[in-house]
């Protein structure tokens, strides 16, 4: 019993230690689309129109073309911010952003077996937001500049991660809801 009061007050510290402006940040949640990959999505918006997302992506563009049969995924971070904005015919403001990030993951490279790629992510594209629907529809690039490591025969190879870029030339279109 003491044990679950003692939960109860460590919860309760930590909850009236979080910032109100923190929860009150608008927020949204959607899917991404591309050739290379299908994915999930979370923006946390803070001052000045920056946010930072955070995805998770399920990576097929190997599998699309007959080289590998089954798929990759990774997990990624970016912190974009607002490099212009303006707004559309009917109201609705339109984003231009950038930023740097993180990603690591699992999948094949260009022709090679699968394995662990970890590198430094970019994020550059535009967004729309239906200000009466509270939809986002956005399009961007995402390059990645890293390394992809494999095993193979005992041995452990590490090389430059070619389709960071190589599929960075395709735009991922997103959609998300505002909340």
């Amino acid at each position: 019993m003491k044990i679950r009061r003692a939960y109860l007050l460590i919860a309760a510290v930590l909850a009236a230690g979080l910032p109100a402006e923190l929860n009150a940040q608008p927020k949204a949640f959607g899917m991404s689309f591309s050739f290379n990959n299908i994915g999930i999505t979370y923006e946390h918006f803070g001052s000045e129109g920056n946010f930072t997302e955070f995805a998770l992506n399920a990576k097929f563009s190997e599998m699309f073309l007959g080289r590998q049969k089954s798929h990759g995924g990774d997990a990624s971070f970016t912190w974009n911010m607002k490099i212009g904005e303006f707004i559309s015919s009917e109201g609705n403001p339109v984003t231009f952003f950038a930023g740097p990030g993180a990603v690591a993951g699992w999948g094949a490279d260009f022709k090679k077996i699968p394995g662990i790629y970890v590198g430094i992510k970019g994020r550059i594209g535009a967004e729309c937001s239906f200000s009466r629907r509270r939809v986002t529809i956005s399009a961007y690039a995402a390059p990645v500049l890293g390394a992809h490591i494999t095993e193979s025969d005992g041995s452990i190879k590490m090389d430059y991660y070619r389709n960071g870029l190589i599929y960075s030339l395709i735009p991922e279109i997103g959609i998300k809801y505002r909340f």
